[in-house]
């Protein structure tokens, strides 16, 4: 599973018991996979926090139904803010499949993702551990292309697209005898499963004896791999900066803004919701917060609008998007408001008369100026709260 949001939705939105039950069972035995990310992120637009809580809704399945998670993967993401690194070690995720799409090969004058002759070709799949600014690792994991529409051609041409596929390995000095090779579909990124996926294997297996083909999942891939070429793999160390979908974020370059600030805010709202909740008897707005942080994610995440941008699917692609920029802010400034009402609240003034309490969310002292409106926004400037009052009492 590519990525940890639709299994996270279709635990919360399926009413179907046994077909969830069946689902975490294929899942604790191995025959399906949930992948450590939330999304395909643009992690070029990625706060420090927000790295961080891309691991958090696979961790809350994890932990809910004992659920392995070891791997990570992108897809579709030309780069990858090499920050990812100690994050993704440091949850005890050792291997990152990057899905880099090869279209700068399409005929085009855009430069490989990386030096070639530094760190491996682009047109054959490779692996090497990646080493991240605080000098952890995991192993990094290169497709070199996909196969594309396999079941979409006669078992005779399927067999020779993947027939050439390997023999375009071997010729340009692959030098494992082991290949992940991601399959796609239907002449696009997101298509069904398809059974002519495994008849095609069970076809190619029962006719040649060399190289066997399975269906696997990245981790039983990747365990086998490090257990077999592990020592031989070298360390690579620097950032993998993308191309274009940082472009994606500059189309709507109002809602990016209030993204950035996003990142900021919810941070200093979490820290005051916390204080809050543990000085006073406020609720913790634990379902609002992961609902902002959640927001957070899907603004980052790396498709902004359809692919050709026209017509009204992509009007309303685009306003889906930029829609989550806006509720986020909504969401933590409600949060903050309340949880800093209910902070100031605490505070003994001898003196009547009008006060103005200034907190600071950092771990250091400030000197910058502070500025506030006059009169704050509605509904969050005046916030309300449900007290337990005998009936008739003012």
């Amino acid at each position: 599973i590519e990525q940890a949001w639709s299994a996270m939705y279709f635990m919360e939105h399926t009413r179907d018991e046994a077909l969830k039950q069946k689902f975490v069972r294929y899942l604790q035995n191995g025959q399906l996979e949930i992948t450590a990310l939330f999304g395909n992120q643009n992690t070029d637009l990625s706060g420090h926090e927000e790295l961080n809580r891309l691991l958090y809704p696979s961790f809350r399945l994890k932990n809910r139904y004992n659920i392995p998670l070891k791997t990570a993967e992108t897809n579709d993401m030309p780069g990858i803010n090499w920050g990812l690194v100690p994050v993704l070690h440091g949850a005890g995720i050792r291997y990152l499949y990057a899905g880099v799409q090869d279209y700068f090969s399409w005929g085009t004058t855009v430069p490989a993702p990386w030096d070639e002759r530094k760190v491996m070709r682009r047109d054959i799949a490779g692996a090497f551990y990646w080493m991240g600014p605080d000098s952890t690792k995991v192993l990094f994991w290169y497709g070199g292309g996909s196969l594309d529409n396999l079941w979409l051609w006669t078992p005779p041409q399927a067999e020779a697209e993947l027939g050439q596929f390997l023999t375009r390995h071997q010729s340009n000095g692959y030098p494992y005898d082991m290949l992940l090779a991601r399959v796609m579909g239907g002449y696009r990124d997101n298509s069904l499963p398809d059974l002519r996926h495994s008849q095609l294997i069970r076809t190619w297996n029962d006719t040649w004896a060399y190289p066997k083909i399975r269906f696997t999942t990245n981790q039983a891939f990747f365990a086998d791999f490090e257990a077999r070429h592990g020592s031989s793999l070298r360390t690579v160390r620097g950032d993998f900066n993308q191309t274009d979908y940082n472009i994606g974020a500059i189309s709507t370059p109002r809602e990016t803004g209030y993204h950035r600030a996003n990142q900021r805010q919810v941070t200093s709202a979490e820290t005051f919701a916390t204080l809050a909740a543990g000085l006073t008897p406020w609720p913790y707005p634990r379902d609002q917060l992961n609902e902002s942080y959640e927001r957070i994610l899907l603004y980052n995440e790396h498709c902004w609008g359809m692919q050709y941008p026209s017509g009204p699917a992509h009007l309303a692609a685009i306003s889906q998007k930029t829609n989550h920029a806006y509720q986020a802010a909504a969401l933590i400034e409600d949060v903050q408001v309340k949880a800093l009402n209910k902070l100031a609240d605490q505070i003994s003034l001898p003196d009547e008369g009008h006060y103005l309490v200034v907190f600071n969310p950092l771990s250091h002292t400030r000197t910058d100026v502070v500025s506030l409106p006059l009169y704050a926004s509605i509904p969050v400037g005046k916030p309300f709260f449900q007290e337990a009052r005998p009936f008739g009492k003012q």
